[in-house]
């Protein structure tokens, strides 16, 4: 089976159903607070740990204080797949019209399309409910095993200092 375009359900706002390509119905919607531990539990369970620049962290208080940072000063979706939760990708800004994108598949899920799906929901998302500037300005993926297509998803590379 291959993967479907996202669909926003209609009447509720941050909330949009794709189709893996395993042929699953998945949901990504806006996380907040109320998803902190949930999303503590995934990356608890997330493996290998310091896989992108040290994320997310291996120790359990320094794991705890990040995910609490990416819920009060980032803008996150998560993607769903049979009441479990196999994506996150959060959004934080720079400071300069630019953000750091990060996107985290849980190993399960890896390879399906999961990815694809959070960045299809980002740009809408981010511009609509957020409030993130349509200028084009770039955002910086996070390295990952799935190498999602950024560009498809109206995303461009930052420009690295490092």
């Amino acid at each position: 089976a291959g993967m479907k375009a996202l669909v926003e359900i209609e009447g509720e706002r941050g909330l949009w159903r794709g189709i893996d390509r395993l042929g699953r119905v998945v949901l990504i919607r806006n996380a907040g607070m109320a998803g902190f531990s949930s999303l503590l539990r995934f990356y608890e369970e997330f493996q290998p740990k310091g896989i992108a620049m040290g994320l997310p962290p291996s120790w359990t208080d320094r794991r705890e204080r990040w995910v609490r940072h990416l819920l009060t000063q980032g803008d996150n979706l998560t993607a769903t797949v049979d009441l479990r939760l196999a994506g996150h990708l959060a959004m934080l800004s720079l400071g300069d019209g630019g953000a750091e994108l990060a996107i985290f598949v849980h190993r399960d899920f890896q390879g399906q399309g999961i990815g694809t799906l959070l960045l299809g929901a980002a740009p809408e998302w981010a511009w609509r409910e957020e409030g993130w500037s349509r200028s084009g300005k770039p955002v910086s993926p996070s390295s990952s095993p799935a190498r999602p297509k950024p560009r498809r998803s109206g995303f461009s590379p930052a420009q690295s200092n490092r």
